[in-house]
Protein backbone atom coordinates (compact mmCIF):
# COMPACT_ATOMS: atom_id res chain seq x y z
CA UNK A 1 0.00 0.00 0.00
CA UNK A 2 1.02 3.42 -1.00
CA UNK A 3 1.65 6.18 1.68
CA UNK A 4 -0.45 9.51 0.39
CA UNK A 5 2.35 12.02 1.03
CA UNK A 6 0.80 15.41 2.17
CA UNK A 7 1.73 18.69 3.13
CA UNK A 8 2.14 20.55 6.66
CA UNK A 9 -1.45 22.88 6.83
CA UNK A 10 -0.92 26.42 6.51
CA UNK A 11 -2.03 27.85 9.87
CA UNK A 12 -3.92 31.27 10.13
CA UNK A 13 -2.56 33.99 12.84
CA UNK A 14 -6.10 34.14 14.45
CA UNK A 15 -6.47 30.64 14.50
CA UNK A 16 -2.73 30.33 16.66
CA UNK A 17 -3.68 32.90 18.90
CA UNK A 18 -7.21 31.71 19.65
CA UNK A 19 -6.13 29.98 22.74
CA UNK A 20 -3.44 31.27 26.22
CA UNK A 21 -0.39 30.17 25.56
CA UNK A 22 1.06 27.36 27.59
CA UNK A 23 4.97 27.37 26.80
CA UNK A 24 6.99 30.01 25.81
CA UNK A 25 10.64 30.08 23.85
CA UNK A 26 12.29 33.02 24.37
CA UNK A 27 15.35 33.99 21.76
CA UNK A 28 17.29 36.81 22.42
CA UNK A 29 20.53 38.67 21.40
CA UNK A 30 21.79 39.94 24.23
CA UNK A 31 21.21 37.99 27.51
CA UNK A 32 19.39 38.73 30.32
CA UNK A 33 21.23 41.50 32.44
CA UNK A 34 21.71 44.07 35.37
CA UNK A 35 23.92 45.85 33.11
CA UNK A 36 21.50 47.27 31.06
CA UNK A 37 18.83 48.74 30.13
CA UNK A 38 17.54 46.07 27.58
CA UNK A 39 18.81 43.31 29.59
CA UNK A 40 17.05 44.51 32.59
CA UNK A 41 14.10 45.12 31.09
CA UNK A 42 14.16 41.08 29.32
CA UNK A 43 14.92 40.22 33.34
CA UNK A 44 11.55 42.21 34.51
CA UNK A 45 9.21 41.53 32.23
CA UNK A 46 9.53 37.64 32.16
CA UNK A 47 9.46 37.66 36.04
CA UNK A 48 5.97 39.87 35.79
CA UNK A 49 4.99 37.19 33.30
CA UNK A 50 5.85 34.43 36.09
CA UNK A 51 4.33 36.20 38.08
CA UNK A 52 1.11 36.56 36.08
CA UNK A 53 1.05 32.91 34.83
CA UNK A 54 3.10 31.06 37.29
CA UNK A 55 2.42 27.62 35.43
CA UNK A 56 3.74 28.56 32.45
CA UNK A 57 6.57 26.71 30.99
CA UNK A 58 9.61 29.48 30.12
CA UNK A 59 12.06 28.59 28.09
CA UNK A 60 15.21 31.05 27.26
CA UNK A 61 18.06 31.03 24.29
CA UNK A 62 20.71 33.68 24.20
CA UNK A 63 23.72 33.88 21.82
CA UNK A 64 26.02 36.24 23.81
CA UNK A 65 29.04 35.37 24.46
CA UNK A 66 30.27 37.73 27.67
CA UNK A 67 30.64 36.28 30.61
CA UNK A 68 27.51 37.22 32.70
CA UNK A 69 26.16 34.56 35.07
CA UNK A 70 22.88 33.94 34.11
CA UNK A 71 22.13 32.05 37.54
CA UNK A 72 23.77 35.41 39.22
CA UNK A 73 21.16 37.41 37.71
CA UNK A 74 18.46 35.73 38.78
CA UNK A 75 17.20 33.69 35.06
CA UNK A 76 17.25 30.38 36.93
CA UNK A 77 14.24 31.37 38.80
CA UNK A 78 12.44 32.90 36.11
CA UNK A 79 12.93 30.48 33.61
CA UNK A 80 12.29 26.39 33.46
CA UNK A 81 15.34 25.88 30.87
CA UNK A 82 18.54 27.90 29.61
CA UNK A 83 20.58 27.66 26.98
CA UNK A 84 23.05 29.84 25.78
CA UNK A 85 24.84 29.15 22.26
CA UNK A 86 27.66 30.32 20.29
CA UNK A 87 26.43 33.37 17.55
CA UNK A 88 28.12 31.00 14.91
CA UNK A 89 24.72 29.11 15.21
CA UNK A 90 22.72 32.07 14.85
CA UNK A 91 20.98 30.60 11.51
CA UNK A 92 17.95 29.39 10.15
CA UNK A 93 18.82 25.73 11.88
CA UNK A 94 19.84 27.44 15.49
CA UNK A 95 17.07 25.30 17.19
CA UNK A 96 17.93 21.51 15.90
CA UNK A 97 20.63 20.81 18.46
CA UNK A 98 19.46 22.41 21.08
CA UNK A 99 18.33 19.63 23.84
CA UNK A 100 14.64 20.93 24.49
CA UNK A 101 13.12 19.04 27.52
CA UNK A 102 10.07 19.37 25.16
CA UNK A 103 9.89 19.59 21.62
CA UNK A 104 6.99 22.35 20.94
CA UNK A 105 6.26 26.13 21.70
CA UNK A 106 2.81 27.86 21.93
CA UNK A 107 4.84 31.30 21.23
CA UNK A 108 8.18 32.38 20.31
CA UNK A 109 9.10 35.66 21.60
CA UNK A 110 12.55 36.56 19.26
CA UNK A 111 14.12 40.06 21.08
CA UNK A 112 16.28 42.47 19.54
CA UNK A 113 16.65 43.14 16.02
CA UNK A 114 19.34 40.95 15.30
CA UNK A 115 16.99 37.85 16.06
CA UNK A 116 14.42 39.21 12.94
CA UNK A 117 16.17 36.96 10.68
CA UNK A 118 15.12 33.99 12.51
CA UNK A 119 11.79 34.52 12.33
CA UNK A 120 10.85 32.46 9.27
CA UNK A 121 12.85 30.01 10.74
CA UNK A 122 10.70 29.47 14.06
CA UNK A 123 7.76 29.74 11.58
CA UNK A 124 9.05 26.75 10.12
CA UNK A 125 10.22 24.85 13.20
CA UNK A 126 7.54 25.51 15.25
CA UNK A 127 4.42 25.65 12.22
CA UNK A 128 1.42 26.16 15.42
CA UNK A 129 3.51 29.01 17.24
CA UNK A 130 2.64 32.55 17.31
CA UNK A 131 5.78 34.48 16.53
CA UNK A 132 6.71 37.49 18.28
CA UNK A 133 8.85 39.69 17.00
CA UNK A 134 10.73 42.43 19.87
CA UNK A 135 13.18 44.61 18.27
CA UNK A 136 13.69 46.64 21.26
CA UNK A 137 14.60 50.00 19.15
CA UNK A 138 12.58 50.54 16.35
CA UNK A 139 14.56 51.07 13.13
CA UNK A 140 11.88 52.08 11.22
CA UNK A 141 11.46 55.39 13.55
CA UNK A 142 15.20 55.92 13.87
CA UNK A 143 15.34 55.75 10.51
CA UNK A 144 12.63 58.63 10.12
CA UNK A 145 14.22 60.73 12.89
CA UNK A 146 17.49 60.46 10.84
CA UNK A 147 15.70 61.77 7.43
CA UNK A 148 13.81 64.74 9.10
CA UNK A 149 17.36 66.33 10.42
CA UNK A 150 18.80 69.03 8.53
CA UNK A 151 20.58 68.88 5.38
CA UNK A 152 23.70 69.42 6.36
CA UNK A 153 23.83 66.99 9.22
CA UNK A 154 22.70 64.32 7.02
CA UNK A 155 25.68 65.21 4.01
CA UNK A 156 28.32 65.04 7.06
CA UNK A 157 27.03 61.64 8.04
CA UNK A 158 26.33 59.20 4.59
CA UNK A 159 27.73 56.65 6.33
CA UNK A 160 25.03 57.14 9.31
CA UNK A 161 22.47 57.59 6.93
CA UNK A 162 23.26 54.66 4.75
CA UNK A 163 23.51 52.11 7.69
CA UNK A 164 20.39 53.33 9.25
CA UNK A 165 18.30 52.98 5.61
CA UNK A 166 19.59 49.27 5.64
CA UNK A 167 18.77 48.35 9.26
CA UNK A 168 15.01 49.70 8.41
CA UNK A 169 14.95 47.78 5.66
CA UNK A 170 15.82 45.11 7.34
CA UNK A 171 13.37 45.73 9.80
CA UNK A 172 10.39 46.31 7.54
CA UNK A 173 10.89 43.11 6.46
CA UNK A 174 10.88 41.33 10.17
CA UNK A 175 8.15 43.53 10.71
CA UNK A 176 5.98 41.84 7.95
CA UNK A 177 7.06 38.52 8.70
CA UNK A 178 5.94 38.05 12.20
CA UNK A 179 2.83 37.22 13.50
CA UNK A 180 2.81 40.45 16.36
CA UNK A 181 5.03 42.85 16.86
CA UNK A 182 5.97 43.86 20.74
CA UNK A 183 7.25 48.07 21.28
CA UNK A 184 9.09 49.49 24.16
CA UNK A 185 7.04 52.91 23.53
CA UNK A 186 4.04 54.45 21.62
CA UNK A 187 6.19 56.11 19.44
CA UNK A 188 7.93 53.24 17.81
CA UNK A 189 4.58 51.36 17.78
CA UNK A 190 3.05 53.95 15.95
CA UNK A 191 5.89 54.31 13.33
CA UNK A 192 5.26 50.25 12.84
CA UNK A 193 1.52 50.47 12.36
CA UNK A 194 2.29 52.14 8.83
CA UNK A 195 3.45 48.73 7.76
CA UNK A 196 1.14 46.39 9.87
CA UNK A 197 -2.00 45.97 10.89
CA UNK A 198 -2.52 48.08 14.51
CA UNK A 199 -4.22 44.83 16.08
CA UNK A 200 -0.78 42.70 15.33
CA UNK A 201 1.09 45.64 17.17
CA UNK A 202 1.82 46.30 20.75
CA UNK A 203 3.48 48.37 23.14
CA UNK A 204 4.54 47.64 26.59
CA UNK A 205 7.19 50.40 28.03
CA UNK A 206 9.53 49.49 29.65
CA UNK A 207 9.01 49.98 33.37
CA UNK A 208 11.20 50.50 36.84
CA UNK A 209 12.97 47.56 38.00
CA UNK A 210 12.13 46.93 42.14
CA UNK A 211 15.04 44.34 41.87
CA UNK A 212 17.36 47.28 41.45
CA UNK A 213 15.47 50.00 43.57
CA UNK A 214 14.25 47.86 47.06
CA UNK A 215 14.28 51.15 48.92
CA UNK A 216 11.28 52.77 47.07
CA UNK A 217 11.01 56.55 48.60
CA UNK A 218 15.14 56.63 48.65
CA UNK A 219 16.48 59.84 47.42
CA UNK A 220 20.14 59.15 46.26
CA UNK A 221 22.48 62.16 47.99
CA UNK A 222 24.93 63.89 45.39
CA UNK A 223 28.41 63.20 47.09
CA UNK A 224 29.83 65.08 44.56
CA UNK A 225 29.23 67.26 41.05
CA UNK A 226 29.57 64.05 38.97
CA UNK A 227 27.15 64.14 35.51
CA UNK A 228 26.71 60.78 34.77
CA UNK A 229 25.77 58.85 31.23
CA UNK A 230 24.62 55.61 32.08
CA UNK A 231 23.77 53.47 28.32
CA UNK A 232 24.62 50.40 26.35
CA UNK A 233 26.94 51.87 24.09
CA UNK A 234 26.94 49.23 20.87
CA UNK A 235 24.17 50.87 20.34
CA UNK A 236 25.00 53.96 17.53
CA UNK A 237 22.73 56.37 18.84
CA UNK A 238 24.65 56.33 22.10
CA UNK A 239 27.77 56.27 20.35
CA UNK A 240 26.41 59.58 18.75
CA UNK A 241 25.26 61.14 22.21
CA UNK A 242 28.32 60.63 24.01
CA UNK A 243 30.50 61.95 21.13
CA UNK A 244 27.72 65.29 20.91
CA UNK A 245 28.11 65.81 24.75
CA UNK A 246 31.69 65.36 25.10
CA UNK A 247 32.86 67.47 21.94
CA UNK A 248 30.16 70.37 22.69
CA UNK A 249 28.81 70.49 26.21
CA UNK A 250 31.25 68.63 28.59
CA UNK A 251 33.48 71.86 27.86
CA UNK A 252 30.93 74.52 28.61
CA UNK A 253 29.95 72.78 32.11
CA UNK A 254 33.18 72.44 32.91
CA UNK A 255 34.50 76.04 32.19
CA UNK A 256 31.49 77.18 34.89
CA UNK A 257 31.74 74.64 37.75
CA UNK A 258 35.33 73.46 38.17
CA UNK A 259 35.09 70.60 39.83
CA UNK A 260 32.23 68.76 37.66
CA UNK A 261 33.24 65.65 36.24
CA UNK A 262 31.72 63.25 33.63
CA UNK A 263 31.03 59.76 34.61
CA UNK A 264 30.67 57.29 31.54
CA UNK A 265 28.78 53.96 32.04
CA UNK A 266 28.12 51.61 30.18
CA UNK A 267 28.79 47.95 27.85
CA UNK A 268 30.43 47.70 24.84
CA UNK A 269 32.20 50.92 24.38
CA UNK A 270 34.19 51.16 21.28
CA UNK A 271 38.20 52.18 22.21
CA UNK A 272 38.18 54.64 19.12
CA UNK A 273 35.60 56.43 20.77
CA UNK A 274 36.87 56.04 24.18
CA UNK A 275 39.94 57.25 22.88
CA UNK A 276 38.64 60.09 21.58
CA UNK A 277 36.12 60.63 24.64
CA UNK A 278 39.36 60.25 27.22
CA UNK A 279 39.26 64.06 27.73
CA UNK A 280 40.11 66.09 31.37
CA UNK A 281 36.98 65.66 33.81
CA UNK A 282 35.79 62.51 32.03
CA UNK A 283 36.15 59.21 33.51
CA UNK A 284 35.34 56.24 31.61
CA UNK A 285 33.88 53.20 34.12
CA UNK A 286 32.99 50.90 31.53
CA UNK A 287 30.70 47.76 32.71
CA UNK A 288 29.22 47.33 35.82
CA UNK A 289 27.33 44.47 37.68
CA UNK A 290 24.22 46.44 39.07
CA UNK A 291 22.75 50.06 38.06
CA UNK A 292 23.86 51.46 41.84
CA UNK A 293 27.04 50.70 41.44
CA UNK A 294 26.84 53.02 38.05
CA UNK A 295 24.28 55.83 39.77
CA UNK A 296 26.21 56.17 43.12
CA UNK A 297 26.88 59.75 44.37
CA UNK A 298 25.87 61.42 41.06
CA UNK A 299 24.24 64.61 41.14
CA UNK A 300 22.18 64.54 37.48
CA UNK A 301 21.94 61.83 34.73
CA UNK A 302 22.17 62.73 31.27
CA UNK A 303 19.83 61.49 28.17
CA UNK A 304 21.25 63.54 25.04
CA UNK A 305 19.56 61.32 22.51
CA UNK A 306 19.85 63.16 19.03
CA UNK A 307 18.42 60.16 17.08
CA UNK A 308 16.78 57.02 17.59
CA UNK A 309 14.02 55.06 19.28
CA UNK A 310 13.31 52.52 21.16
CA UNK A 311 14.27 52.44 25.50
CA UNK A 312 14.63 55.31 27.47
CA UNK A 313 15.16 53.18 30.53
CA UNK A 314 18.53 55.07 31.67
CA UNK A 315 16.02 58.20 32.21
CA UNK A 316 13.57 56.17 34.76
CA UNK A 317 16.54 54.39 36.64
CA UNK A 318 17.96 57.94 37.01
CA UNK A 319 14.54 58.85 38.43
CA UNK A 320 14.35 55.80 40.55
CA UNK A 321 17.25 57.06 42.40
CA UNK A 322 15.89 60.39 42.83
CA UNK A 323 18.08 62.26 40.69
CA UNK A 324 17.39 64.56 38.32
CA UNK A 325 17.48 64.16 34.14
CA UNK A 326 18.47 66.36 31.63
CA UNK A 327 17.59 65.15 28.16
CA UNK A 328 17.02 66.07 24.44
CA UNK A 329 13.41 65.99 23.56
CA UNK A 330 13.95 62.93 21.21
CA UNK A 331 14.49 61.10 24.70
CA UNK A 332 12.30 61.74 26.46
CA UNK A 333 9.07 61.51 23.97
CA UNK A 334 6.19 60.21 24.82
CA UNK A 335 7.52 59.73 28.92
CA UNK A 336 4.99 61.20 31.35
CA UNK A 337 7.91 63.15 32.47
CA UNK A 338 7.64 67.34 32.23
CA UNK A 339 9.78 69.96 31.50
CA UNK A 340 10.75 71.90 34.31
CA UNK A 341 9.05 69.59 36.93
CA UNK A 342 10.56 66.27 36.80
CA UNK A 343 12.85 66.61 33.86
CA UNK A 344 14.63 69.17 32.07
CA UNK A 345 14.79 69.50 28.26
CA UNK A 346 17.60 70.42 26.28
CA UNK A 347 18.05 70.37 22.34
CA UNK A 348 21.09 72.05 21.56
CA UNK A 349 24.77 72.13 23.47
CA UNK A 350 24.83 75.80 25.01
CA UNK A 351 21.13 75.07 26.65
CA UNK A 352 22.10 71.40 27.42
CA UNK A 353 25.05 72.67 28.95
CA UNK A 354 22.93 75.45 31.03
CA UNK A 355 20.52 72.92 32.51
CA UNK A 356 23.69 70.92 33.80
CA UNK A 357 24.90 73.92 35.36
CA UNK A 358 22.15 75.46 36.73
CA UNK A 359 21.34 71.50 38.76
CA UNK A 360 24.91 71.28 39.81
CA UNK A 361 24.82 74.81 41.24
CA UNK A 362 21.03 74.54 43.03
CA UNK A 363 20.68 72.10 45.50
CA UNK A 364 17.49 72.85 46.51
CA UNK A 365 16.00 72.54 42.77
CA UNK A 366 18.13 69.30 42.08
CA UNK A 367 16.44 67.25 44.95
CA UNK A 368 13.39 68.62 44.05
CA UNK A 369 13.27 67.77 40.54
CA UNK A 370 14.85 64.45 41.60
CA UNK A 371 12.06 63.86 43.90
CA UNK A 372 9.57 64.71 41.48
CA UNK A 373 10.63 62.28 38.85
CA UNK A 374 10.65 59.38 41.60
CA UNK A 375 7.11 59.89 41.90
CA UNK A 376 6.13 59.61 38.31
CA UNK A 377 8.54 56.78 38.20
CA UNK A 378 6.25 54.71 40.44
CA UNK A 379 3.07 56.18 39.26
CA UNK A 380 3.38 55.48 35.31
CA UNK A 381 6.11 53.13 34.67
CA UNK A 382 5.41 50.10 37.73
CA UNK A 383 5.75 46.57 35.85
CA UNK A 384 2.08 45.71 37.74
CA UNK A 385 0.75 48.40 35.82
CA UNK A 386 1.56 46.91 32.59
CA UNK A 387 -0.54 43.58 33.47
CA UNK A 388 -2.93 44.30 30.69
CA UNK A 389 -0.30 45.28 28.07
CA UNK A 390 1.48 42.17 28.46
CA UNK A 391 -1.62 39.16 29.10
CA UNK A 392 -2.60 41.06 25.36
CA UNK A 393 0.95 40.77 24.15
CA UNK A 394 1.67 37.51 24.93
CA UNK A 395 -1.59 36.14 24.87
CA UNK A 396 -1.94 35.05 28.83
Amino acid sequence: MQLKKTLPKLISPALKESQHVKSVLVVSYYAPSRGHAGGLRLLDLYAEIRKLRPELYLVLVTFEQADQDLQEMGCERIFDEIFRIPLSQMHKGFADEIPFRQADFDLVDLQYHQCGKLINASKQHWPLATVNFSPMESQLRACGILLTSNLLYLLGNVRTLCASVWHAAQELIHVKAADRVVTVSDSDRAAICHFKSKEQVFCIPTAVSRREFPKINAIASATQPVVVFFAYFGSKTNEEALLWYCQNVHPLVRSAVGSYRLRVVGRDLDPNLRSTCTLSGIDIVGTVETVQEALSGAAIGIAPALSGAGIRGKIHQYAMHGIPCVASSIACESLSYIHGESILVANDATSFADACISLLKDDQQRTALGRRAQQVCFTEYSWHSMADRIADAYLL
